[in-house]
Parts: structure tokens; C-alpha cells; sequence
């Protein structure tokens, strides 16, 4: 999952959690299954202890285009469309400029 969000990031890109779910090939796991976000959850943590953007920026609603509430989590409700392009921008600069071993 780590290595396919961070190829998403090299293209600028986003992927949807269903998209994701799918491209999971040692397991079938529903994107809606609490298993799945834990996954996104722990990419996130790892993310933090290493000083990186978070990859989970990159997963997205098919409905939105955009993260879930719990991507939001403190941020108001006017401000969430420049947070997430601030996240987005950071994660996808980031990955552009670092190998999969940083």
C-alpha cells in the first residue's frame, strides 16, 4: 500500500479508498472495513515518526475527490480546501525529492 501511495504522489496524483482497496493483492479488505483505515492509520503514524507528509492526504472519496471527515479532524470547515491543497502540494513535493528508503 506505502509503495502504490507513494508512486501516487510522484504523478501529482490522488486514488480513491476503493482503488486503493483493490490494489491490495496480498488480501481482500473492503475500504470501508475499520482494518483498512487502521492501514491508513498506521502509514499516517509512520509518516510522523519520520518527519513526512502523510500519504493517507492522497486517498480520497470517488464522491469528493477529497480525504474523509476524519482527515479534518480540528480544521474548520472553510478552511479544509486550502489545508488538504497544502497537504497535497507537500506530500506529492515531498515524494518528487526522496527516494522510498527516507
Amino acid at each position: 500500500m506505502r509503495r502504490l501511495l507513494i508512486q501516487v504522489a510522484r504523478v501529482e496524483a490522488t486514488i480513491s479508498y476503493s482503488e486503493l482497496a483493490s490494489s491490495i493483492q496480498t488480501a481482500y479488505i473492503h475500504h470501508r472495513n475499520p482494518r483498512f483505515m487502521r492501514l491508513l492509520v498506521e502509514i499516517s503514524d509512520e509518516d510522523k515518526q519520520h518527519n513526512r507528509p502523510s500519504l493517507a492526504t492522497l486517498v480520497v472519496s470517488k464522491a469528493t475527490g477529497r480525504p474523509g471527515e476524519g482527515f479534518f479532524i480540528g480544521v474548520e470547515s472553510d478552511q479544509r480546501e486550502m489545508y488538504w491543497q497544502r497537504r497535497f502540494d507537500e506530500i506529492c513535493d515531498y515524494w518528487q525529492n526522496h527516494d522510498e528508503d527516507n
